[in-house]
């Protein structure tokens, strides 16, 4: 039998993990709050298990998306902190991908 390494559950929200498609953006990402430091600390304790994008680095390739387990209720903390910590950004913008 294998198993998964990938987490199915979220410890931080009790829920089980449902799985989605992600966008995947390749190339330098720059611009987004989703990649300051404050984001990227917020998103590892209180919300782990976005549907932000999957980074594909620097060459370009055929697929545009990727398969992901995601939290309900962590893609609504995600929001809930965009709109607090980057209002005019969280107003303009798409919250979810990157």
């Amino acid at each position: 039998m294998t198993r998964s390494l990938k987490p199915t559950y979220c410890k931080l929200h009790q829920r089980v993990l449902e799985k989605t498609r992600v966008k995947i953006v390749y190339g330098f990402i720059a611009g987004t709050p989703k990649c300051s430091p404050d984001y990227l600390r917020a998103r590892g304790t209180q919300f782990p298990h976005t549907d932000d994008a999957a980074l594909g680095g620097c060459l370009v390739r055929a697929q545009r998306s990727r398969p992901r387990m995601v939290c309900p209720d962590c893609i609504d903390a995600r929001n809930e902190w965009l709109k607090e910590h980057c209002p005019t950004w969280a107003k303009t913008h798409d919250l979810d991908g990157m």
